[in-house]
């Protein structure tokens, strides 16, 4: 079908210059291209996974920057993400409602630790990181 201009479709992955908008796809595993249509992956939109209940596993590309709030919440299923080391900013309540969910519980607090390091404005940041989670 017919795309606004720098939108493209690849395996149900909706992408609008670099960002991922949404995903119709039935995989239990997604891989995120680096590259759709003419753009490099750069972030994961609002809501772009959000109450998918098939997932069980995403991997993000190298080259992604941002995971932007509610990405995968209510993904029920969801158990494993792979996060790529560009990773440099996650909105709140990116993985709200996400029971499965294994192995990114430390990866997220050395994040926020790392944040915390190199940030003046650590008691917003420190908020910001609880809220990934915590409701």
């Amino acid at each position: 079908g017919w795309h606004q201009p720098g939108t493209a479709e690849v395996n149900g992955l909706l992408s609008s210059s670099g960002r991922i908008m949404s995903y119709s796809g039935s995989d239990e595993e997604v891989e995120i291209p680096a590259m759709i249509g003419d753009y490099n992956t750069v972030y994961i939109g609002p809501h772009a996974f959000a109450d998918n209940t098939t997932i069980k596993k995403v991997v993000i590309p190298e080259g992604v920057t941002e995971i932007q709030a509610n990405a995968f919440s209510g993904c029920t299923n969801l158990e494993e993400v792979v996060l790529p080391e560009t990773l440099n900013f996650i909105y709140q309540n990116v993985f709200r409602d996400c029971p499965n969910l294994k192995d990114v519980l430390p990866w997220l607090l050395t994040f926020c630790a790392h944040i915390l390091s190199h940030n003046i404005w650590s008691i917003f940041v420190a908020t910001t990181c609880l809220r990934i989670w915590i409701t």
